[in-house]
């Protein structure tokens, strides 16, 4: 949440954007339950929609959420934005505690790559 920074914050979006002529690619790195358009949804510095979630599934108001759910609906709402689903997984998440997921090495395995991408 951006509280209490968001004047700052959208001054700093838009001094960025000034300067690089409206063309910089620029995210606000929210939390897990939120996008960067949720985050600023009238901030016309924005030009790439950024999800994260650090598990398979997470809550939000007690709803849980899945991140290519999140995705999904961004992409609806948002129609003139790309989404980019920034961090899918980390190598020293959950996951790697578990043999049976099969993780071998540090980067996880194909199905982690794929849940990435």
């Amino acid at each position: 949440m951006p509280e209490p920074v968001r004047g700052e914050m959208n001054a700093m979006g838009e001094g960025i954007q000034e300067v690089y002529g409206g063309r910089a690619i620029v995210a606000y790195h929210s939390c897990g339950s939120q996008s960067s358009k949720e985050a600023f949804p009238d901030a016309s510095w924005l030009t790439l929609n950024w999800t994260y979630a650090y598990t398979s599934a997470y809550k939000f108001e007690g709803i849980p959420r899945y991140p290519y759910q999140m995705n999904y609906e961004n992409i609806k709402r948002y129609k003139n934005i790309p989404v980019q689903f920034g961090e899918g997984y980390y190598d020293f998440g959950t996951a790697k505690k578990y043999p049976a997921n099969g993780m071998t090495g540090r980067w996880g395995n194909r199905y982690v790559i794929r849940r990435k991408t």
